[in-house]
């Protein structure tokens, strides 16, 4: 059984973004912000990337926020540790120019409690201001982050590859 198949939410993003009207291959920033996922937007991470080194999230989604804390407009560095970071950015432009999906297991801590992993999927998207954007679903269950208290709240602690989504382009060679 594929990870698609274990974790349907990420099958259910997968088909919504494929219906989206595209621009060759991949769709623009616009038609997916002009029609979101309503009920999987809560846990959706939008990043711009201006290159393989520059990294911003753009929007972060209502659960996201309150699991780790509103990163909107930061580098992604801020969220995971600068090697994380370097490699999170790898995939993303990867994905981008390639262009081709990605699944990863993310690993999360909490600074008072234990370490757990969501399954992601990263899809390419086609902005305007910046040429390049991913959006990331993440697989997150509800979490009590005890009210964004910082003591509670969660950190990026890894990230690792399960497969890459085939578009159209094929899969990019590692």
């Amino acid at each position: 059984m594929g990870l698609l198949e274990q974790y349907p939410a990420l099958g259910s993003f997968l088909e919504h973004w494929r219906a989206l009207p595209r621009e060759g291959l991949v769709p623009t920033l616009g038609a997916y912000l002009d029609n979101p996922p309503v009920a999987l937007q809560p846990n959706v991470a939008i990043s711009d990337l201006v290159s393989a080194d520059d990294t911003t999230i753009r929007l972060m989604g209502t659960a996201l926020a309150h699991a780790v804390g509103e990163r909107t407009g930061t580098d992604i560095k801020d969220s995971y540790g600068k090697d994380i970071a370097r490699y999170v950015r790898k995939l993303a432009w990867t994905g981008v120019s390639h262009p081709a999906g990605f699944l990863a297991r993310r690993g999360f801590a909490r600074t008072q409690g234990l370490p757990y992993t969501l399954q992601t999927i990263t899809l390419p998207l086609i902005g305007k201001s910046v040429r390049h954007c991913v959006v990331t679903y993440f697989g997150l269950d509800y979490r009590d982050s005890r009210n964004n208290d910082p003591k509670w709240l969660d950190q990026s602690v890894g990230c690792e590859l399960q497969g890459w989504v085939d578009i159209g382009a094929g899969i990019p060679k590692d």
